[in-house]
């Protein structure tokens, strides 16, 4: 996918702040008002990138917006279920760390736990398959030796990683995080058509410029 650019994003939000008057840029002019310099609105930006991924994509019914985020870890009976925004999408058993099977989660934590206590008095290996994502405590519990699961994460970096369909979100957020500055921009509408972009998103499984 073509990602979003800082440099369009910077732009969208100095026009919208006023931040250098007559001018399309991607630099604020630094002698109008009690303005965002530069590096505030790169943040600002980047901020709003990471709101779009882990508050838009992570929670949307289109599960592809979260394929570029998404990263595999191993993981063993009790483990923490590691920090993450939005749904683990795969969880995979092994009994030998080379052959993967998905798994089935279980009703209940005590499911694994009985599971386990078969296996070992039977020795059928049938129950290797079973897991449980306990929403209580973000533990995971398996009866297999090895496990593997799948989840979207965002590190942010230096650049934007949202699609560029999504510029004109991403410039409406980081205009609402700016908010603290004295300038003519109306932040809490711009709050609002972010929040309404994001539930398109989360909803429609789109974002269309416009629609906000």
């Amino acid at each position: 996918m073509a990602l979003a650019l800082i440099a369009n994003v910077k732009s969208r939000v100095i026009a919208i702040l006023n931040a250098n008057p007559g001018v399309w840029s991607s630099s604020v002019s630094g002698t109008v008002g009690a303005f965002p310099s530069d590096s505030e609105i790169d943040l600002a930006a980047l901020q709003a990138d990471e709101w779009v991924a882990t508050q838009c994509y992570f929670q949307s019914v289109n599960a592809s917006l979260s394929r570029p985020f998404k990263t595999t870890t191993a993981i063993s009976n009790g483990d923490s279920v590691p920090f993450h925004h939005g749904n683990v999408s795969q969880v995979e058993l092994s009994p030998n760390n080379s052959t993967w099977d998905q798994g089935v989660m279980a009703q209940s934590r005590d499911d694994i736990v009985q599971a386990a206590a078969l296996e070992t008095y039977f020795g059928t290996g049938a129950a290797d398959f079973l897991y449980y994502l306990d929403p209580t405590d973000g533990h995971f519990y398996t009866t297999s030796p090895f496990a593997r699961i799948t989840y979207p994460i965002y590190t942010r970096t230096a650049a934007l990683q949202c699609d560029a369909n999504e510029e004109a979100l991403i410039a409406d957020k980081a205009v609402s995080l700016l908010m603290k500055h004295a300038s003519p921009a109306l932040f809490a509408e711009y709050d609002q058509k972010a929040e309404r972009g994001r539930q398109h998103i989360i909803q429609d499984g789109v974002y269309t410029e416009g629609t906000d």
